[in-house]
């Protein structure tokens, strides 16, 4: 079986030597997915929104590789605010994957930095592992 790589079309592409989603033998990695607008620029706004943005990219990028969040196996956050502000972004997550009756694994990790574009920092970004459909 070959591996398939993809970037969402929509997604502006990344300027580091990366693929945004690659498929193999069953299963979709999807690279971190940021609150980027169209534009390519970082969402201001609270961990709420950023995570909302940041799930609805990795929503596309799942969609592009023939999956949905209702196949997610592992999630991996990496939160690059203050903790305190987590349960915030779970109830949005939470909300996120309660439309698919699913609750995938997952891993918060607390970084030192998340990217900046123009002084609007991440606030949280988003990789995950699935099943193909």
């Amino acid at each position: 079986m070959s591996i398939q790589a993809f970037s969402n079309k929509q997604y502006i592409p990344a300027s580091a030597p990366l693929v945004q989603t690659i498929k193999y033998n069953g299963l979709v990695f999807i690279s971190g997915c940021i609150p980027l607008t169209k534009q390519g620029k970082i969402i201001e706004g609270d961990i709420s929104l950023h995570g909302k943005v940041a799930l609805e990219w990795m929503k596309d990028a799942l969609a592009q590789a023939g999956t949905t969040p209702s196949r997610v196996l592992k999630v991996t956050c990496f939160f690059g605010c203050n903790l305190e502000q987590v349960p915030q972004f779970n109830e949005v997550y939470g909300n996120f994957f309660n439309e698919y009756n699913h609750k995938p694994c997952r891993t918060g990790v607390k970084v030192a930095g998340l990217p900046s574009i123009d002084g609007v920092q991440a606030l949280v970004e988003i990789e995950c592992v699935a099943a193909v459909e």
